[in-house]
């Protein structure tokens, strides 16, 4: 019964922030940006990293499993 309790309170925490995203939209929508804004920046980041360094290995096939 107690995994329930905080599976009971994550969803009631999730409620809460949901309700009070729709009462602050402005908020909501700066929220959301930022985060969106960051992915966006990782896979940016990440893609050069890998076509930079991880394609130009000295190695025959760099992703094989050993």
């Amino acid at each position: 019964m107690a995994g329930f309790s905080s599976l009971e309170t994550s969803w009631q925490d999730a409620c809460y922030a949901g309700r009070m995203l729709k009462k602050n939209p402005a908020f909501t929508v700066v929220a959301v940006l930022t985060v969106a804004l960051g992915i966006g920046a990782n896979t940016a980041i990440f893609s050069l990293f890998d076509a930079i360094l991880l394609e130009s290995l000295p190695v025959r096939e760099p992703w094989a499993p050993i």
